[in-house]
């Protein structure tokens, strides 16, 4: 699993940051943190129904950077790095490169929620 921290250090290591030369934006990384990982569980409960694991009935909140997240690696190593990072773009006021890695983030979202096949019923009696 991985931390906030992690998430937060990634994103930067993305944009060329420093971590320790933008504690200013960890206050601001937290709650984009949460809205991401909010916005996520979808295809984090995708990822657990395909691996036959219990689903999460809410996004976890992270009171500090520092709390492990519960989420597949796909969503944590890459997903969300890329999500945190648009919003660190738009704070630098670069919209284009922070439109660039929220596609990214949401490719990676797309590709770690695995498509599995359900079977169905013949409610009209027709059959294949």
């Amino acid at each position: 699993m991985m931390t906030g921290n992690n998430i937060f250090e990634t994103a930067c290591a993305f944009l060329a940051m420093s971590p320790q030369d933008n504690k200013d934006l960890e206050g601001l990384a937290l709650i984009w943190l949460n809205s991401l990982l909010a916005e996520a569980l979808q295809y984090e409960n995708a990822n657990r129904q395909a691996n036959k694991k219990e689903l999460l009935e809410n996004a976890p909140m992270l009171a500090s950077l520092d709390e492990e997240i519960p989420y597949c690696n796909d969503i944590l190593r890459i997903a969300l790095p890329y999500g945190l990072a648009s919003y660190l773009y738009i704070e630098e006021e670069s919209f284009a490169v922070a439109g660039e890695f929220r596609t990214r983030y949401l490719s990676a979202l797309y590709e770690a929620a695995p498509l599995f096949e359900e079977t169905s019923t013949d409610v009209y009696g027709g059959g294949a």
